[in-house]
């Protein structure tokens, strides 16, 4: 890529922006996505409750158990999953459905670009949904672990180090089911179902039956990445937490490189689809 090539490249993806503005002030106008961010909030809440009802102290490291089993076992498999569904499947959607695609298909900016911004803008939305709520959850477990469990050893360091560990993880299983959702919602001109079925299946999955070999699963691999690259906490998580989804032949590392790699096939094949989208 020579310089203009890349000036010019440079110059249309500035001119792009407002298609992530938009997007953005769409999702923000629609109650739904108001509602996603008030589901998120039932986390901290049941965390609370379940603090509430517990009828003796939770020491050896109980209470950072059951706020870990909740993030694991139901913000990481149903939140994190429901985010993408909701917001990359109506990226392309409502516009089709009212038929005001018709602006920016026909406008100066390659659809390329529109893709990539409306993906810009769906990572930014869902971290915006996600990540207060898991901060919220995990400072909860902090400091009542601080209060009520002297066995507790982890220091303010290392909890820093391990809600940096949760958001990334995160962010990570977001901008998977992203790539998968948005792209789909490329390929098909009604992508509802299609993305209902795989975000239903994927949750159903790794409640019930555990069919899919767990390195190919974004939830999966980033629970293995957390459960591996947390601080103090290895034989709680063996043994009263995520048991089920620990992998032992499998790294982090390689489950990461391999979700990349996911991710990057999907972008790419939207990217080079986006062009072929139908108008109406």
């Amino acid at each position: 890529m020579n310089k203009d090539t890349l000036k010019c490249f440079m110059e249309k993806w500035k001119h792009s922006e407002v298609i992530m503005e938009l997007q953005l002030k769409r999702w923000k106008s629609n109650p739904l996505t108001w509602g996603l961010f008030a589901v998120s909030m039932v986390f901290p809440i049941a965390l609370l409750i379940i603090y509430w009802r517990t009828t003796s102290p939770l020491t050896k490291g109980g209470y950072w158990a059951s706020a870990l089993r909740l993030i694991f076992e139901a913000y990481f498999i149903y939140y994190l999953v429901l985010i993408p569904l909701v917001l990359a499947t109506s990226a392309f959607r409502e516009e089709y459905s009212n038929q005001t695609a018709i602006y920016w298909l026909v406008s100066p900016v390659p659809r390329e670009l529109v893709y990539l911004r409306k993906y810009q803008a769906f990572l930014t939305m869902s971290v915006a949904l996600a990540v207060p709520s898991l901060i919220i959850t995990t400072l909860i477990a902090h400091i009542s672990t601080l209060l009520w469990d002297k066995s507790y050893a982890i220091t303010t360091l290392d909890y820093l180090n391990n809600i940096s560990i949760l958001i990334f993880t995160s962010f990570f299983v977001l901008a998977g089911y992203g790539a998968v959702f948005l792209t789909i919602g490329v390929l098909l001109k009604n992508p509802l179902v299609m993305n209902l079925l795989i975000g239903f299946s994927s949750i159903f999955e790794q409640i019930f039956t555990d069919l899919i070999n767990n390195e190919y699963e974004f939830t999966y691999i980033g629970i293995n990445i957390s459960t591996r690259l947390f601080t103090g906490f290895n034989v709680l998580f063996y043994n009263r937490v995520v048991k089920r989804y620990w992998l032992v032949e499998q790294s982090p590392l390689w489950g990461f490189l391999f979700g990349m790699f996911l991710i990057a096939v999907f972008l790419v094949w939207g990217v080079r689809k986006a062009p072929t989208k139908e108008l109406l």
